[in-house]
């Protein structure tokens, strides 16, 4: 959640022309500036990889929420990833609700084998969501990565061999897509409802399909594929 959301969602009742009330305000004032300056602080231990201050914000009696954004709308774990702080990564993981989105991608882009085995191994990633499911288990469109781009299709642009080989390893594949004059009831649909979003898919799939790493892991002979 990031500041703004944080203000948003958090608004108290205001009365006739958008005052509030000189009582709420007094109840009000304390938890809004305590929340959002805990987030602040939180966020900023992450960038600093200061575990000890994350661990204080996340206790009892007002734990702070795992999943708040800074301005740019990164969360900790994000901030995590790409500092590439593993202990950090870690901690976060462990938080009941911890939100990983993004950060999987990023690790994948930045080829940082062990924070995406860890992003993996949680229990909120299935092999479905490695592939075809990834777009599906969005909780919100994502500003970075577009929905098409699942972790496997990433670590084949990337060529990232050892990850991918992970991936692979954890069941995660790449459809092959329908010819481009099939009539299936599918391509028909998806079609009809975003051809610009169907050609992207179709478009990341065969990028990933053609590239090096792929077609190395997966084909018993790489030449005569790469030349089919």
């Amino acid at each position: 959640m990031s500041l703004n959301t944080a203000w948003t969602c958090r608004r108290p009742y205001r009365g006739r022309g958008g005052v509030l009330p000189d009582a709420m305000h007094a109840i009000w004032r304390p938890f809004l500036s305590a929340s959002v300056g805990q987030e602040r602080i939180f966020l900023e231990a992450a960038e600093g990889g200061d575990r000890h201050t994350m661990i204080r914000c996340l206790s009892p009696p007002q734990p702070v929420n795992v999943n708040c954004t800074n301005i740019l709308g990164r969360s900790a774990i994000q901030i995590a990833v790409d500092n590439e702080n593993v202990e950090i990564v870690e901690l976060l993981l462990r938080q009941e609700d911890v939100q990983i989105g993004d950060a999987l991608l990023q690790a994948i882009r930045e080829g940082v084998y062990k924070i995406v085995e860890m992003l993996i191994d949680h229990p909120s990633i299935t092999a479905e969501m490695l592939a075809s499911g990834w777009a599906r288990s969005l909780s919100k469109e994502s500003s970075d990565y577009s929905a098409d781009i699942s972790p496997v299709i990433l670590a084949a642009h990337c060529n990232q061999f050892e990850i991918l080989q992970l991936l692979l390893s954890r069941g995660a594949t790449i459809d092959r897509p329908h010819p481009l004059s099939c009539g299936c009831r599918r391509c028909y649909e998806d079609t009809r409802r975003d051809s610009l979003r169907h050609s992207l898919r179709r478009i990341h799939a065969f990028r990933a399909l053609a590239s090096p790493a792929w077609i190395s892991l997966t084909s018993e002979d790489p030449i005569f594929t790469a030349f089919k």
